[in-house]
């Protein structure tokens, strides 16, 4: 059973100005940010300790000597990336770096996770994982992603989340994670092949279509799994719609083309709700084994751990999900502890984290992982608290390795290994240089489509017929113009060549009078479409390009600086990509980001502009990009560089600095 819980406490970290402006709550949501504080840090820090002394013992058995500890400036980038997925502000920066507290590292770690960009930066995280995406196949996916976001902002408990995911029913804009099954329509397998993946760290895919060659997973212990979800729907049948939607669709069949085209354009996303139905799942016809007959029933039944098999009358999909997220099943926490000791270590204790064999034996490091695995469930899935003790350890604040990871090695964590930011972390950054608050650059968005459909949905079906009629009427005036207007063009050239003036005069003119009819009938479409899209872009344009990756499109389209730093395209789980590319370098080089940061008024460009001597000027570019002072001998080389031209020499400067090692690399 998932336990209900209420998060508590205040954040005790107010002292710290640098990150005040972090910590603002989010205007989209009313609902505060679960405080850090809410455990006794004395027992979090007892947990880092001992999560020291696994890996420290480690050292001592293999011979490894650990990396030295880090500095303030390198400390404070790596925790800004690691846990709000940007570099700091300059002012962030010189706050922290003038501090004289003793305990500011600790305060700076409790600040970040209580703040907004902690938000951001796990959206990006968890969209990657569940693929999550704004525009889902049948369904609108933005309430799937609010629902993630929300999900983090409140801190909601990992087992809490994801019995949600695995319950979830109805409409996304009635409950969002009614997305997770959404997001794979009208397949299933394919869904039940995720959860797997995802939550249990387990790889069924061949076992889809035969018993795993690797494994001991055979198909027919794929099929009893998936035969708990199979009964899931994403699509209503015709008897669970609501009867004025029915009666509606009737009524259309009497009306012309147009009215009915619109009608079913209007109410057609109503069909596409999560909803539980008693389909039976069947083995497939050419089944070759002899535990069961091609074509046979397929009873539910879990692959290890307690069998969930669901009692007479229960729900199927509810058995399965109070089996999964239960601190008994043997793999579910021991996945997320994983995964998560993955994310803020740069690589798992056991590896791939998705394909766990035999269990916490194969790690690196076997009992580390068991106390995780039981900090976990003690911190009752709190998932901000766990890492939260992971930040803490010296481990996390040793240097980095730079040496090439073995895949058949086990690491032993002298210090985290060398990373690229991801594209979201590269693109943030940036963010951080061109504006001053960052973290506040939330996108313009148009009235929500779902918003319109969950009006849609309690309309009687008179009204529904009236605004079918209203747009289909709309539709076939503004196609009598685009076809009018194609017969205009065609007399414009044959007037042309005719050299008849006269004659072209009179159709220039009714080419006016037809566009102006044009703006007239699409501002009248999008008026009751609900839809401002043409003012949006008109005045938001900036504002959307400036914003935080987590509140662009997700993911963002084709071309986009973010998809050529190889953000995922959310087809298949953890498709992100590190990999170098020439379109990168072109989009460094003259690409939207760096104009905006070589602008008068970018965050960078005003700071620079304050101090009068070249010195002043170089400490703040070197503080704003690199979070750290110059060396006597780069800023010996910086000031040759800006003498002979200030403006182009600043520019080039700047240029030069994001595409070091230094500035792409999370060190």
């Amino acid at each position: 059973m998932v336990h209900v819980r209420f998060a508590i406490g205040i954040a005790t970290t107010s002292f710290l100005l640098f990150a005040a402006a972090s910590t603002d709550a989010d205007p989209r949501s009313a609902v505060a940010v679960s405080s850090v504080a809410a455990i006794p840090r004395a027992e979090i820090e007892a947990r880092s300790r001992r999560i020291d002394d696994f890996i420290e013992a480690g050292y001592r058995t293999h011979g490894v000597t650990p990396n030295e500890l880090i500095d303030d400036a390198t400390f404070l980038r790596r925790t800004y990336l690691s846990i709000v997925g940007r570099i700091p502000t300059y002012d962030e920066t010189m706050a922290f770096l003038v501090s004289d507290h003793p305990a500011k590292r600790r305060e700076l770690i409790d600040a970040l996770l209580d703040s907004k960009g902690y938000v951001s930066r796990h959206f990006n995280y968890w969209a990657d994982i569940l693929r999550a995406k704004t525009r889902l196949l049948k369904a609108p996916g933005q309430p799937y992603i609010d629902w993630l976001k929300d999900s983090l902002r409140t801190n909601k408990p990992y087992d809490q989340l994801v019995y949600e995911l695995i319950t979830a029913e109805g409409y996304t804009w009635d409950n969002g994670a009614a997305g997770y099954y959404q997001r794979d329509f009208a397949m299933p397998l394919d869904n039940m092949s995720n959860t797997a993946r995802i939550f249990l760290g387990t790889s069924l895919t061949c076992a889809q279509c035969h018993d795993h060659p690797f494994n001991d997973w055979t198909q027919h212990d794929y099929y009893q799994m998936a035969a708990f979800t199979y009964g899931v729907s994403t699509r209503q049948g015709r008897k669970s719609l609501d009867p004025n939607i029915e009666n509606f669709q009737q009524l259309l069949k009497k009306e012309d083309r147009w009215t009915q085209r619109a009608g079913n354009r209007m109410v057609g996303p109503l069909r596409y709700a999560v909803v539980e139905t008693r389909r039976q799942l069947r083995l497939p016809d050419d089944y070759e084994y002899d535990d069961a007959k091609p074509g046979s029933i397929v009873h539910p039944k879990t692959i290890y751990g307690v069998d969930a098999g669901p009692g007479v009358g229960e729900s199927r999909r509810i058995a399965y999900a109070q089996w999964l997220v239960s601190p008994d099943n043997p793999r579910f926490t021991m996945v997320i502890a994983n995964r998560l000791w993955k994310n803020v270590m740069g690589v798992g204790l056991i590896e791939p984290v998705d394909e766990i064999e035999s269990g916490a034996e194969e790690a690196s490091h076997p009992e580390l992982l068991k106390f995780l695995v039981r900090s976990m469930i003690e911190l009752d899935y709190d998932m901000k608290q766990y890492l939260r003790m992971l930040y803490h350890t010296r481990t996390y604040q040793r240097a980095v390795s730079r040496q090439e990871l073995k895949r058949a090695s086990p690491y032993h964590f002298a210090g985290p290994p060398l990373r690229r930011m991801t594209a979201e972390q590269i693109w943030d950054s940036l963010l951080a240089l061109a504006v001053e608050n960052p973290d506040k650059q939330i996108a313009p968005r148009n009235p929500d489509k779902h918003q319109q459909l969950q009006e849609l949905q309690h309309e009687d079906s008179q009204t529904l017929l009236a605004l079918a009629r209203n747009r289909g009427e709309q539709t076939k005036k503004e196609n009598e113009i685009r076809q009018r207007r194609k017969e205009l063009s065609q007399q414009i050239k044959t007037a042309k060549e005719a050299k008849d003036g006269s004659k072209l005069k009179k159709l220039r003119a009714q080419v006016r009078k037809l566009n102006e009819e044009r703006r007239s009938a699409e501002s009248m479409g999008r008026m009751m479409a609900g839809s401002t899209k043409t003012n949006r872009k008109r005045r938001g344009r900036n504002l959307v390009h400036m914003a935080r990756a987590s509140e662009l499109a997700s993911p963002a389209p084709p071309g986009h600086f973010l998809r050529r730093f190889g953000q995922s395209d959310r087809e298949v789980i953890e498709n992100a990509s590190d990999e170098a590319s020439v379109p990168q370098i072109l989009n460094m080089i003259n690409g939207p980001m760096f104009s905006q940061l070589t602008k008068n008024d970018s965050a960078l460009a005003r700071r620079i502009a304050k101090e009068r001597s070249n010195s002043a000027r170089l400490k703040i570019v070197f503080l704003s990009i690199l979070s750290r002072s110059p060396t006597r001998e780069e800023l010996r080389i910086a000031t040759q560089a800006v003498r002979a031209d200030a403006r182009e020499g600043y520019a080039d400067l700047t240029w030069a600095m994001m595409n070091t090692r230094q500035f792409l690399f999370i060190e």
